[in-house]
């Protein structure tokens, strides 16, 4: 069970990276083109990409840390009652690198979403 939890978990996570990555982009590309600042009256309050994003990242932090944590406690548990020891390693692997992996494809959906990023580092 633990296993195919977090399973899920990755998976979700990983829609979730690409999603926001994708919504977080213009934000971003602006804040490096103008300087470090965003314009916050460009935003809109009525703007459903801001409205998804917002629920998007607290559907990501709420649901994956806790299905996550759950994950990561029961596979310690198949591995510790030696039920299960191999699912219950690799769901705490999964669980631990998540995060992580989650993490990179947030970023590198943005940095490719907003090529303009490139064009002013460089």
């Amino acid at each position: 069970m633990a296993f195919i939890v977090s399973l899920v978990v990755l998976v979700f996570a990983l829609v979730l990276s690409v999603v926001a990555g994708l919504a977080f982009a213009p934000l971003f590309g602006q804040a490096v083109t103008d300087g470090g600042t965003i314009d916050q009256t460009a935003i809109s309050e009525d703007d459903p990409g801001v409205a998804a994003f917002g629920m998007l990242a607290s559907a990501y932090f709420i649901g994956g840390t806790l299905l996550g944590l759950w994950a990561l406690a029961q596979g310690i548990v198949a591995t510790v009652t030696k039920r299960g020891r191999a699912f219950g390693i690799v769901a705490m692997a999964l669980a631990v690198a998540t995060p992580v992996i989650s993490f990179v494809v947030f970023y590198a959906v943005t940095f490719a979403s907003a090529p303009e990023i490139f064009s002013k580092i460089g």
